[in-house]
């Protein structure tokens, strides 16, 4: 994939990417991946066709201010328990809007905590806007966790600053579990 992880004040941008067709091994997986303190903006980008037996993210994304939208993440599958189609820990005002999430799965069968999610927010103090987002078919076709394991938009993030804003999301979740 494409990881940016580097510490300068520049605003990072990504556009018009595809990342597909990725196996990953049993560590962590990013299809798109943006790991910085600075101002992002990341659009118009395909992460599709991904397989990979660790923790997956299709597209991640931190720092300050990011703006993320008209993205496509599609077609992941994990034997994994933690598998997020758009992990959001931006900081500051976060915007996320008009993504398209899809077909996603963790194969993962064992007896621990399980997260798979569409959008997973993990941060946000002055404000973080999810919206416009369309999530579906989100699948744990073999979860046996006794807590909730399959989540369109998990809203992760705590603490007294938090500010987490989400307004006009479609989510359909199509999926069983034993």
């Amino acid at each position: 994939g494409i990881h940016v992880s580097t510490a300068s004040t520049a605003t990072r941008q990504a556009y018009n990417n595809t990342v597909s067709n990725l196996t990953g091994g049993t560590g962590t997986t990013y299809g798109l991946s943006f790991q910085t303190s600075e101002t992002q903006q990341v659009y118009t980008n395909t992460v599709r066709d991904i397989t990979a037996g660790g923790t997956t993210y299709g597209l991640y994304f931190s720092g300050n201010n990011p703006t993320v939208y008209n993205n496509n993440v599609y077609n992941i599958s994990t034997a994994n328990q933690t598998l997020a189609g758009i992990y959001n820990q931006g900081a500051q005002t976060t915007n996320c809007y008009k993504n398209q999430v899809y077909n996603l799965t963790s194969t993962y069968s064992g007896a621990s905590t399980m997260t798979v999610s569409g959008i997973q927010i993990t941060a946000g103090t002055v404000g973080n806007y999810v919206y416009n987002n369309f999530i579906s078919d989100i699948k744990v076709p073999n979860a046996t966790v006794t807590t909730n394991a399959l989540f369109g938009i998990n809203a992760s993030a705590s603490g007294a600053t938090t500010k987490i804003r989400l307004y006009y999301n479609t989510i359909y979740l199509n999926s069983t579990g034993t």
